[in-house]
């Protein structure tokens, strides 16, 4: 709490004086300059140390002489295609960013921060500061903790499972469904967020298999056990961009779920994966009604995750998780609201501990709780039109159970309370004059 504290002064205290949001991306760098000086990796120099770099950065030591230092810290763990260094040197092209640097390399410093755990602590505090004070920028690359816990818990891959991120943002979900052993493959088109990402997963302690920078929706030949995914919601498209994928195999259903159908594509025979979707994907018609259609009826469609408004914070957009299982045909659908389960804040929603524990025991269950889940036949589904939406299937059945209301009744009851109360009112203003 007192290293949370310190993060916010020192952002009260910076802001207006420099570029907070850039100061924030630097200081993730330079938590991996501790993590070499923790470690004491082969590539370790002390002059690079975070005690030493306040004083020497900008001196002695320059950026250029900082990107080499990173990319030998990229060849030691084994980091492709100078990730690392370029997502640097892109960031120190922007104005001001000498100071900025410096001013991340002082509050890093004054962090005090003696071993692994408390770096993954501070990194984590630094995401959740990025997250609250950006809003919905910040929500299009990192994902809540509480959410990329549900997301991970319900990916369900083994310890030494390879698992695929194609719109990785800072790799947040998949660091979440991941352990030590686990080899990960993350992707994202802009090199910068994914710089972010891995340095996320290696302060971790995570395996990185590969790290590709690039757009995943035109790569339909690469295929995996596991899958977690958050695509981009509602991203507009030219019309060449959509030509062009209509041209490749397998063609799009729809140019709206371009990415659903790329992340549900890449999830190999007998894979299994998580994937974000609009409400809207749930239920909407035509060529999204068919792709529906064609997931349920191949039986890839194990559950799906209704999440309560403000789950993803400063989007306006609804949105659920759909667990796609290939290994087996499911021949019904869990569908789980979530609602009561989330805490309500000023700002979004949170999950904690209890509320986590209950959706997964229900999932792994696939418990039926009025109001809260209900597991359905893929024929019941098919005479709503393929509708996925999961709060259709879990509302209470109410019928034979109302009252019928006399509203001539209510409404004149309505006025006689009127009246009784302008009476009191009256009394209460003839007592106040006789005194």
């Amino acid at each position: 709490m007192e290293r949370y504290n310190r993060l916010y002064s020192w952002v009260n205290s910076v802001r207006g004086s420099i570029d907070v949001s850039l100061a924030t991306k630097l200081s993730y760098y330079v938590l991996l300059l501790k993590y070499v000086e923790l470690r004491q990796l082969d590539c370790y120099k002390e002059l690079y140390s975070v005690s030493y770099l306040p004083v020497l950065f900008g001196e002695k030591i320059n950026v250029e002489q900082l990107i080499d230092y990173f990319r030998d810290i990229e060849n030691e763990l084994r980091i492709p295609d100078g990730i690392i260094s370029q997502g640097f040197e892109n960031i120190t092209k922007r104005g001001s960013s000498l100071r900025t640097m410096k001013e991340s390399l002082n509050l890093v410093d004054s962090l005090k921060i003696d071993n692994e755990e408390q770096l993954e602590d501070v990194l984590e505090e630094i995401m959740g500061l990025e997250f609250s004070s950006y809003g919905k920028s910040a929500s299009e690359v990192i994902t809540s903790s509480d959410l990329a816990k549900l997301e991970g818990r319900l990916l369900k891959a083994p310890s030494d499972a390879t698992i695929y991120d194609g719109y990785c943002g800072y790799a947040t979900s998949i660091m979440e469904a991941s352990e030590k052993d686990s080899q990960l493959v993350i992707r994202d088109i802009n090199m910068g967020v994914l710089a972010i990402g891995v340095i996320n997963l290696i302060i971790h302690g995570r395996t990185i298999e590969s790290v590709l920078c690039g757009d995943s929706n035109f790569d339909t030949e690469r295929h995996y056990q596991y899958v977690i995914s958050e695509p981009p919601i509602n991203v507009p498209r030219d019309e060449g961009y959509l030509e062009h994928l209509s041209n490749m195999h397998p063609p799009i259903f729809n140019r709206r779920t371009v990415e659903i159908e790329r992340s549900i594509n890449a999830i190999a025979d007998g894979g299994r994966g998580v994937i974000l979707v609009p409400m809207s994907f749930l239920s909407s018609g035509g060529t999204i009604g068919d792709f529906r259609k064609n997931l349920l009826e191949q039986g890839m469609i194990e559950s799906v995750v209704q999440l309560p408004p403000g789950a993803i914070s400063a989007v306006s957009v609804s949105t659920a998780l759909v667990l796609i299982d290939k290994a087996k045909h499911n021949n019904s659908v869990l569908f789980i609201d979530t609602a009561d389960y989330w805490v309500k804040r000023h700002i979004g929603c949170t999950l904690d501990t209890e509320g986590l524990s209950a959706i997964l025991d229900i999932d792994g269950k696939r418990a039926e709780i009025s109001g809260v889940s209900a597991v359905v036949s893929l024929s019941e589904i098919a005479e709503n039109d393929y509708n996925l939406t999961p709060r259709f299937y879990t509302a209470p059945d109410l019928s034979g159970n109302y009252q019928a209301i006399d509203t001539r009744r209510l409404l004149m009851d309505v006025n006689k309370l009127e009246y009784d109360l302008r009476t009191v009112c009256k009394d209460l203003n003839y007592l106040r004059q006789e005194k």
